[in-house]
């Protein structure tokens, strides 16, 4: 058996979590992750206080035809159920988690992207008719280009409901505390450090898109063009911009994946559990935005202006986040010094 293997199966006839013996051994979670792994090898020091935590000698850790021993040459005793046992993850639900999350980044990817292009041929339709570009009226124009963006975003509705049916049975990964097994935190290493240069190349891509999705607008502008020619320079930025969203949908959604596996970044213990808070806020939040949006260009028929609601609610969901993310660990501490005093 390998010292990985011995770390592993020591660790879990202890009741351990990687968490609780990291901080046992005084090193990260990851380090504990990587050892299990078989992607490094614990000081000479780590190993002689991993075999004081797990009460076997140093020989047994190190050497492969050592039979575990304590310090009385005894076999290990039993050790009593961890108060608290978490789920553990095999290799074959993160392989199957892995795939499900690819098929769903790019079902999430469609339905935004189709939610962000369901108004261009309302702009379109209206614009031409205004223009006398076509033979209808504006109320026609609008009334048909109301009917694209219906069918447009019921099309999202599905894409949406297709990935949450694909991630179901995966949802205890992004919400609860969880261990994984032998190999797991290998795979989920390797194939983030692979996606890697993907990543980095769509979010550059993505922001360039941005950047430059104003251009067609302020052409317009320049140029003195007639409305039709600026709603169609809208349109134009608002398909540069459907396409970058769906570089970050996509190479986001992946990147999280392997995050929420090795539970980094965003989706740490400590995390998931400010996680708790933010989702009904969330909810509401954007139940909201969305009602101000509609009722406002419902009530208006301001289409071509209405948009920046959402980029407005996204910088203040930011906000909103980061103090449902600050407020929790004030209060943590908060109780901390209380319980001091």
């Amino acid at each position: 058996m390998l010292l990985s293997e011995k770390i592993l199966t020591l660790r879990k006839k202890n009741g351990w979590s990687q968490e609780e013996l990291a901080e046992k051994c005084g090193v990260s979670r990851q380090s504990i992750s990587k050892w299990e792994g078989n992607l490094s090898t614990p000081e000479l020091s780590k190993i002689v206080l991993l075999s004081e935590l797990f009460q076997v000698s140093t020989d047994y850790l190190l050497k492969e035809d050592v039979q575990p021993q304590t310090d009385t040459d005894a076999e290990l005793p039993p050790m009593e159920a961890p108060s608290h046992s978490l789920r553990q993850v095999t290799l074959a639900e993160a392989t199957a988690f892995i795939q499900a999350r690819e098929q769903a980044a790019k079902k999430m990817a469609l339905g935004t992207v189709l939610c962000i292009l369901s108004p261009i041929c309302l702009f379109l339709l209206m614009g031409m008719s205004d223009s006398s570009l076509l033979p209808l009226s504006e109320d026609i124009g609008a009334l048909l280009g109301l009917i694209v963006v219906l069918l447009f975003v019921c099309v999202a509705v599905t894409q949406f409901l297709g990935t949450g049916s694909l991630l179901k049975p995966f949802a205890y990964l992004e919400k609860e505390e969880f261990d994984t097994a032998y190999g797991v935190d290998a795979l989920a290493r390797e194939q983030k450090s692979t996606y890697e240069g993907t990543y980095n190349r769509y979010t550059i891509i993505g922001v360039i898109l941005c950047i430059t999705a104003v251009i067609p607008l302020f052409c317009a502008a320049a140029f003195h063009a007639s409305d039709f020619f600026v709603l169609l320079g809208l349109s134009v930025s608002l398909l540069i911009v459907a396409v970058a969203v769906y570089l970050f949908v996509v190479c986001n959604t992946i990147q999280n994946t392997y995050l929420q596996l090795l539970q980094e970044g965003e989706f740490t213990k400590s995390s998931k559990r400010h996680q708790k808070l933010l989702e009904p806020v969330s909810t509401v939040y954007w139940l909201a935005v969305t009602a101000l949006y509609l009722g406002f260009s419902l009530i208006t028929m301001r289409w071509e202006s209405s948009w920046v609601i959402w980029p407005v609610a996204a910088i203040l969901y930011g906000v909103i986040v980061t103090l449902c993310r600050i407020l929790p660990k004030k209060s943590e501490q908060n109780n901390q010094k209380k319980t001091l005093l």
